[in-house]
């Protein structure tokens, strides 16, 4: 059995995949900090860290994101495949980044 956030994982990976996209989930293991979903879409650089509805990021998840969006990626935590494709129509984050 897998838990809800694996599931989500991969529900928003079939669903960017089936919308033309490409998408790579990165593994766990020496990767801390990284965004679970990296995505291609429409010529852009999206970085997904995917959490349950009470799940929350780590401060070294948030760093990262913070380091993607001034590199001009873009990076957010999504809670949902909606949220993951309201990240990939509308290139804004859902994290508040300074």
């Amino acid at each position: 059995m897998t838990n809800p956030e694996t599931r989500l994982v991969r529900a928003i990976m079939r669903e960017i995949t089936a919308r033309g996209g490409w998408c790579v989930k990165f593994p766990g293991v020496g990767t801390a900090g990284i965004p679970d979903i990296l995505v291609c879409w429409r010529g852009r650089f999206i970085a997904l860290e995917v959490k349950t509805r009470t799940g929350k990021a780590t401060p070294l998840q948030e760093h990262t994101i913070r380091k993607i969006i001034k590199a001009g990626g873009n990076a957010t935590v999504v809670r949902s495949v909606e949220d993951a494709l309201q990240a990939m129509m509308n290139g804004h984050d859902l994290l508040a980044a300074p």
